[in-house]
């Protein structure tokens, strides 16, 4: 990326994550809200968005979404990202029910 497209892409990934901890600490937190699946679905066009990543080189989708929403959770330093694990646990939660709709559940998740 030039530098120009280094800022946005940090600039919109800075603010889906401020939008992340914002859904999960709202009182009527819901990961399967029409707002929060509209988030999710962001999330899933930036994660597109990536160069190099699985999905940009035709990689699955399903496979790549849902191991990083797991992985959001797993490992501290990403769930850091969502404002701690029970934030991490709402954006899993949302993306898992967000990939379910776009591809469909998967046994074992």
């Amino acid at each position: 990326m030039i530098d120009e497209e280094r800022r946005e892409w940090t600039s919109r990934v800075e603010g889906l994550n401020r939008d992340w901890i914002a859904a999960a600490q709202a009182a009527d937190r819901d990961p399967d809200s029409p707002e929060t699946q509209e988030l999710a679905r962001r999330w899933v066009d930036w994660l597109r968005d990536i160069p190099g990543t699985p999905v940009t080189a035709g990689g699955d989708l399903d496979t790549y979404v849902r191991g990083l929403a797991e992985m959001y959770v797993a490992d501290e330093r990403f769930a850091a990202n969502y404002g701690g694990v029970e934030g991490a646990t709402f954006v899993r939660d949302a993306l898992l029910a967000q990939i379910d709709r776009a591809i469909g559940p998967r046994d074992g998740w």
